[in-house]
């Protein structure tokens, strides 16, 4: 097959759902995570290896339950909708934490842009901010591409010149490094010596738990080095000013971003057992 893939070969969806029969047979994993979106996804961002997906995805829903009381996939579009159809004055209320992300448009070989911003969150943030996290991952590979080859991923530091730090940090690492993801690059931006010495030491310590191949990905980059994977048009809307340029349509606030990007989630195969 050749240009860009609509289907999925039989193969793939009996990874998929060998996942889900892994998943089903597992005395860790709490049935009421289950969710066929999330499981495809997962299965997806393992390269259809059942066994590492049906690992990841117990990690991230224990992560989710023990550490910050969401007890579902429902719970966590609960009011908002697994489409983004929930009332405005919902999603209105979860959009503070959704800051802590951005819209983008694509990268330069076709991939979502998975941008993050260095924004501190508060201990009554917590629990709503682990659910905008899950819900912009899901709105980041909501298209075949995105899917199949992977993302870009860029962390922007300049907003925050003390690292923000709050204390929950490491608790909130924790659940955020448990989702899978398939980084292409990984960009840091705005990091001068010293939080470059504090972002290594945090790679460090995140190469114990991720693959080389990974974290030989991450960048201390400028903008400018990645203006070289990413175009002008595609930056979010904050980065116009710094790029001299942009402000196409496909550069939206979060909110409507994220939920115009659920509304258009490509559909998944039947993974009935």
């Amino acid at each position: 097959m050749s240009g860009f893939i609509s289907d999925w070969t039989a193969e793939e969806v009996a990874a998929v759902k060998e996942t889900k029969r892994l998943l089903l047979a597992h005395a860790k994993f709490d049935q009421n995570f289950l969710s066929d979106r999330e499981i495809f996804l997962s299965t997806v961002n393992c390269k259809f290896r059942p066994e590492k997906a049906c690992d990841k995805i117990i990690k991230w829903t224990t992560e989710m339950k023990s550490n910050f009381g969401i007890n579902s996939f429902d719970e966590v579009y609960a009011g908002l909708g697994r489409s983004g159809e929930g009332s405005d004055e919902e999603w209105a209320q979860i959009g503070k934490c959704l800051t802590a992300y951005a819209g983008c448009g694509l990268d330069k070989n076709g991939r979502s842009i998975m941008w993050i911003r260095s924004r501190p969150t508060t201990n009554d943030e917590e629990r709503d901010a682990v659910r905008c996290g899950v819900i912009y991952f899901t709105a980041i590979h909501a298209d075949l591409t995105s899917m199949r080859e992977g993302i870009t991923f860029v962390i922007d530091t300049t907003e925050n010149s003390d690292m923000g730090r709050t204390g929950n940090e490491s608790k909130l690492q924790r659940v955020y490094q448990s989702i899978p993801l398939r980084p292409q690059h990984i960009f840091i931006l705005g990091a001068g010596w010293f939080k470059r010495a504090i972002i290594n030491g945090l790679i460090r310590i995140a190469s114990l738990f991720t693959s080389d191949k990974v974290i030989e990905r991450v960048r201390f980059a400028t903008l400018d080095e990645v203006l070289k994977d990413v175009n002008v048009e595609a930056l979010p809307v904050y980065m116009h000013a710094q790029a001299k340029g942009g402000g196409l349509a496909e550069n939206e606030q979060v909110v409507a971003w994220v939920r115009r990007r659920l509304q258009t989630f490509p559909a998944i195969p039947d993974l009935t057992l």
